[in-house]
C-alpha cells in the first residue's frame, strides 16, 4: 500500500469510529437529553471537546492525536443536535425558525472568524499553538454553557 492509501484508510476509519461512537452515544442519551439536562450536557459535551483538543496539540504520539481527533469529532457532533434541542426548548414555536436561522449564521461566522484567526495563530506560533486557544475557547463555551444554568428560571419558555 502507499502511503496515501494508508493514510486515506486512516482518516476513513476515524470518520467511521467518530459516526458510529456519535450515533451510539445519542442512541443511548437520546432520552435523557431534555428540559434541564440540556443545559449541563451541553457544558460537559465542550468541556469534553476541549481535553480533544488539548489531547491532539500534546500528541506527539500517532495515537494520542488519533485518540484527541476521535474525541473531538465525536463529541462535537452529539453537541450540535443538543444545541439544536436546546433552541427548541426554549423557542416560542412561532419564533423557531428565525432562530434557527440566526444560530446556523451565528455558527458559520463563527466558524469564519475562529478558523481565519487560529490560522493567524498556527502561522505565526504553530500548528500546537492554535489547537491550545481552541482549547481555551472551547472551556470558555463550557463555562458559558454551565452558566447558562443560572438563568434558567429566567427564560420565558422554559418548560420544568
Amino acid at each position: 500500500m502507499t502511503a496515501i492509501a494508508v493514510d486515506a484508510t486512516l482518516v476513513g476509519g476515524i470518520t467511521i469510529l467518530q459516526s458510529l461512537l456519535g450515533a451510539g452515544f445519542l442512541y443511548l442519551f437520546a432520552k435523557r437529553l431534555v428540559g434541564k439536562r440540556l443545559v449541563p450536557a451541553l457544558a460537559v459535551l465542550h468541556f469534553g471537546t476541549a481535553v480533544g483538543v488539548l489531547l491532539l496539540a500534546s500528541g506527539s504520539l500517532l495515537t494520542v492525536a488519533v485518540v484527541g481527533v476521535i474525541t473531538t469529532g465525536t463529541l462535537r457532533a452529539i453537541a450540535q443536535p443538543v444545541v439544536e434541542a436546546w433552541t427548541n426548548h426554549f423557542t416560542k414555536t412561532e419564533h423557531r425558525a428565525t432562530v434557527h436561522s440566526f444560530l446556523g449564521q451565528a455558527q458559520s461566522m463563527g466558524e469564519i472568524t475562529g478558523g481565519i484567526s487560529l490560522g493567524v495563530v498556527a502561522s505565526l506560533l504553530n500548528i500546537s499553538a492554535a489547537l491550545v486557544v481552541s482549547c481555551v475557547v472551547y472551556v470558555i463555551a463550557a463555562g458559558l454553557a454551565a452558566a447558562a444554568r443560572r438563568h434558567w428560571s429566567a427564560a420565558p419558555h422554559a418548560a420544568v
